[in-house]
């Protein structure tokens, strides 16, 4: 994964490819990068600690490791929809987030 970058960065300074196109593919290389590493994490929690326990509670969100916050967050939530700004500010509000629940 990383020679495809780096080879796709070195077209690209060698402006071989456009920035367009150099933009879109180093952005699918890292959303397929993030992909894999969340299957790895997935894979190296042990199967008993992909449920959520009372881990959560006990030991407070901040507390847990990013991986097993993405655990988390999927059994959990189907999709979190972003409402439209109101304002041009660019401030992100939280409020704004609408998370959408696995039913059961």
């Amino acid at each position: 994964m990383e020679e495809e970058v780096a080879d796709l960065q070195a077209l690209w300074k060698a402006k071989r490819v456009k920035t367009g196109t150099y933009v879109t593919a180093l952005h699918d290389l890292n959303a397929r990068k993030n992909e894999l590493l969340v299957d790895k994490a997935d894979h190296a929690v042990p199967a008993g600690t992909r449920s959520i326990t009372e881990e959560l509670p006990a030991n407070g969100w901040e507390n847990l490791p990013t991986e097993r916050q993405r655990i988390v967050v999927r059994k959990v939530l189907r999709a979190a929809l972003i409402r439209p700004a109101e304002s041009r500010e660019g401030r992100f509000d939280p409020a704004r987030v609408e998370p959408v629940f696995h039913t059961v």
